[in-house]
């Protein structure tokens, strides 16, 4: 159940009614799970694989998001490569405007 952001109190004279909020919006993030290369069993917090009963190292190690209970897909580095970034926005190149015979700054890319 989610927790409240803030609780407080309205009064109306002698009536007091209890109120909380919630924040309205839900997260958009993504995490990922560390799972052992060999079985896809997700790892505990030690790197503990309990499959296999032994400890892991990092070279076993992949990542891999849950997209059902106990269901991953691996992620590889070609699949992070892959992914869309986000665009900066970009202001425009300064060197494209010149100054007019009159004084003022002219945009000289659409000519």
């Amino acid at each position: 159940m989610p927790r409240s952001i803030w609780n407080g109190v309205i009064s109306f004279g002698m009536v007091s009614i209890p109120v909380k909020l919630y924040t309205a919006t839900q997260s958009k993030d993504i995490s990922f799970h560390l799972l052992h290369k060999e079985c896809g069993t997700r790892l505990q917090q030690l790197r503990w694989c309990p499959e296999h009963e032994r400890a892991v190292e990092w070279g076993e190690v992949v990542r891999g998001y849950e997209y059902a209970r106990e269901e991953h897909v691996v992620m590889t580095d070609e699949d992070f490569e892959k992914l869309p970034l986000r665009q900066a926005v970009r202001a425009p190149d300064a060197g494209a405007q010149e100054e007019g015979p009159d004084g003022n700054r002219e945009d000289r890319r659409s000519q």
